[in-house]
């Protein structure tokens, strides 16, 4: 990436702020020093797992009680052989390595939620325990933990058994009554680490012993007597043995951890690379960003990252589809040059495994490269103006852009002649198109405007201005270039009025045809905003009109099942009334004196057979009533009429009109009428009663088959549309892979999988499922007003 670009965009205060979110000095340089990705896999990548450690975040399940101390000088004291670690230091990499085993245990629980970061753990080894031993001898600060060291204690009992005996010897010596006028002061004191008398110098004789200082006045000099040099030398050997001892354990410790330094530095390497990842989820998590897809350029809402949220106007960048160039025109301090700005900077970001302040739905492919050429830049060394400055960086970018770069031109062909100034500009746009990359340019030269019509590759955008207030909105109008409102913002400013008239009297007769067709363009553009609305108004009653007819119908079928459903108990109560009365009757016969014959038997039993017959369909055709009422409404017919002329036969899709539902044709009946499945019911119906319907294939849940056709063009064939929404995701994938075959098999162009936003599981499912299959040639988002990011189109690739 351009080292200057970053510089212009203030990517490094991005980067800096990221590092800021480190847990250790190693991973905030590491942070700093990396560069952007260049790849589509290594972003996505990047993006992945940030985005793991985002749910992590958003859970409360982030990894707590991490402490990575900066130990960049004990690795290298480690690496030589011989050298010894302070017990602070030592102390420190024990900390980072007890850090990193809490950090692999951790991520290894949260495998549900951060599937690869809870795979890659495995690269964390499990702390050596060595670090038991170091934190049985030290404490956190590197003090030495005595309790726990029975050499260090009875050298420590002898240490204050020795000092409260020099302390016994040095008090009697000071309290005693002919030697008290030799002391200038009642306490004794210590040099060098032994107990020593301040004996006034004119007195010094009456003290013997070893003279080891004098003070600053002279007039103190400072005795050891001769019955204290044998107990400070005691003490200075039990003071030595400690010291000894603690220097032995710490060479053993600091040899043993040197034995494991290949695992160390895994360690470390580990932990900077969570870090870093850790880091740049955190950066976005507190921001409240969002994660940029791969696809074409579309920037909804999107904000400049260093300026504060309540004091910018979110903007969209959304380019149409086959636009390499887009040519940006509007007043000054109108946001082209934010625009511009934001754009880059959010691509760095996205190329650097960072969420964007962008809504979601917004997109970006990956950049080889980004350059910018942004603001007034002179160079005094160079005697070069800001024209020559411009041009020096323009030229630089137009010898290495390639068709993955990224180029942002601010005011281009401004600085010198208007006439010059725009005929160069057009030629930069000519070499900017011929190396395929991805351009943005803002200017007021209107060759330019009119360029943007003339090539198909590039298109017109103007960030807005408001006439009535005089100010500009700092939306950005794809489609349409705008103008300078240079003498309207002259007027806002101050600018004299006399001044100002003069002006226009100057650009009268002059003004070209241009700026009355952008001036044209721009009404017209209001007005099919205006009529957008009152067409949105409109399809917003039809809605709520289509609406209360759905819950009218939806209580007429409830009124009409309840009423089915009372008939059928009623059928019931009479079906057990009628058959217990002719059980009693067949009793009574029975009863009399007279025999009951074989004729009178057999004539009952062909009633109840004949009752039982009628009233099994009568239940058929009253269950089938209820169960079209309960399902009318909730299901709509998916299929179209089969062509006229078209006669009922075995397996053939069918309406049935008297209740609206659909179903399939099992066979003919005795009496002629053909037995209907629906749903989980068979019921035998006239010819009358079916209608054909032109396709025998069984939609599956969810499905929607709808037809597709271009304005001024053919119908295409059929494309789907697949519901998905409630599923589990391994119910949905099933769903779709088996929507996808049957697309495929049918020819269609393209399909669209309606998936919702919610949490964001299913979408990513599923476009993870499809992508890198070669039968597919491109998987997006839905426009917003199709669906957005609730909908994912998929187009095949034949």
């Amino acid at each position: 990436m351009d080292q200057r670009t970053r510089t212009l965009l203030e990517f490094e205060e991005i980067k800096r702020a990221v590092g800021d979110e480190c847990l250790s000095a190693l991973g905030r340089e590491r942070v700093i020093d990396v560069e952007p990705a260049q790849s589509v896999e290594e972003v996505q990548g990047l993006l992945d797992r940030v985005q793991e450690w985002s749910m992590l975040f958003a859970e409360g399940l982030e990894p707590h009680d991490l402490v990575f101390p900066d130990i960049r000088e004990p690795l290298e004291t480690l690496r030589k052989p011989g050298t010894v670690l302070e017990s602070e230091d030592l102390v420190a990499v024990a900390r980072f390595l007890q850090s990193a085993g809490i950090l692999r245990r951790s991520l290894r629980e949260r495998g549900e939620i951060a599937p690869i970061l809870a795979e890659e753990s495995v690269a964390l080894p499990e702390p050596p325990e060595l670090i038991k031993t170091v934190f049985r001898r030290f404490d956190a600060t590197g003090e030495v933990r005595e309790e726990n060291w029975p050499e260090l204690t009875s050298i420590r009992s002898r240490i204050r058994d020795l000092k409260q005996r020099i302390a016994e010897t040095a008090r009697r010596f000071m309290s005693d009554a002919q030697l008290s006028a030799a002391f200038s002061t009642d306490a004794a004191a210590s040099k060098e680490g032994r107990t020593v008398l301040p004996v006034k110098s004119d007195h010094k004789g009456k003290v013997p012993g070893v003279v080891h200082d004098v003070s600053s006045s002279g007039r103190t000099v400072f005795v050891e007597p001769f019955e204290l040099v044998e107990q400070n030398n005691a003490l200075v050997a039990e003071q030595g043995r400690y010291a000894q001892e603690v220097r032995r354990v710490l060479r053993e410790l600091t040899d043993e951890m040197r034995e494991h330094f290949a695992d160390l530095e895994t360690v470390v390497e580990a932990v900077v690379y969570f870090d870093g990842l850790r880091a740049r989820a955190r950066y976005g998590y507190v921001r409240e960003n969002r994660r940029v897809e791969p696809g074409p350029i579309r920037l909804m809402q999107a904000r400049h990252p260093h300026i504060p949220r309540a004091s910018v106007v979110p903007i969209d960048i959304c380019p149409s589809e086959g636009i390499r160039c887009l040519v940006v025109t509007g007043p000054n301090t109108g946001g082209k040059t934010v625009a511009l700005k934001t754009l880059g900077l959010i691509a760095l970001m996205n190329q650097f495994g960072l969420f964007a302040p962008v809504a979601d739905g917004s997109s970006l492919p990956v950049f080889d490269a980004v350059y910018a050429d942004i603001g007034d830049e002179q160079s005094i060394e160079q005697s070069l103006s800001t024209f020559s400055g411009h041009l020096t960086n323009i030229a630089r970018y137009l010898e290495r852009a390639a068709g993955r770069s990224l180029v942002l031109l601010d005011e281009l062909g401004a600085g010198t002649d208007p006439q010059e100034g725009g005929a160069l500009a057009l030629a930069i746009m000519d070499r900017l198109l011929t190396t395929g990359c991805f351009a943005v340019v803002t200017t007021h030269h209107g060759s330019l405007k009119r360029y943007g019509y003339a090539h198909e590759e590039v298109e017109n955008a103007s960030m807005e201005f408001d006439s009535e207030s005089l100010s500009p909105t700092f939306r950005m109008r794809i489609g349409v270039p705008g103008g300078s409102h240079a003498l309207e913002i002259a007027g806002r400013v101050g600018l004299p009025e006399d001044v100002i008239a003069a002006a226009h009297r100057y650009l009268e007769g002059r003004r070209s045809d241009t700026a009355q067709v952008l001036a044209d363009l721009q009404e017209k553009e209001h007005e099919l905003d205006r009529l957008r609305g009152e067409m949105q108004d409109r399809q917003d009653a039809l809605d709520e009109r289509a609406r209360e007819q759905e819950e009218r119908e939806a209580h007429l079928d409830e009124k009409r099942r309840r009423i089915a459903s009372g008939k059928l108990d009623e059928l019931e109560s009479f079906a057990a009334e009628a058959r217990s009365t002719l059980e009693n009757l067949v009793r009574k016969l029975r009863e009399q004196e007279r025999p009951l014959t074989k004729e009178d038997t057999r004539a009952v039993k062909d009633y109840i057979r004949d009752l039982d017959q009628e009233l099994a369909a009568r239940r058929g055709e009253l269950e089938a009533e209820a169960e079209s009422s309960a399902g009318r409404s909730a299901e709509t017919p998916t299929r179209d009429r089969a062509p006229a002329g078209t006669t009922v036969c075995e397996g053939m899709s069918v309406r049935v009109r008297s209740t609206g539902r659909e179903g399939h044709v099992v066979r003919r009946d005795k009496k002629g009428r053909w037995l209907v499945q629906t749903g989980s019911l068979k019921i035998a119906l006239p010819e009358s009663d079916l209608e054909p319907l032109a396709t025998d294939r069984k939609p599956s849940a969810g499905e929607r088959h709808v037809a597709v056709s271009v304005s001024g063009q053919r119908p295409g064939p059929q494309t789907f549309e697949l519901d998905v929404r409630g599923l589990r995701l391994h119910e949905a994938i099933d769903r779709v892979e088996q929507h996808i075959q049957d697309c495929l098999a049918g020819g269609t162009e393209y399909t669209s999988i309606l998936h919702g936003k919610g949490t964001g599981a299913l979408q990513q499912g599923i476009r993870e499922h499809l992508s890198g299959r070669t039968e597919i040639s491109e998987v997006r988002f839905a426009r917003p007003e199709e669906g957005g990011t609730g909908k994912t189109v998929v187009v095949f690739r034949f």
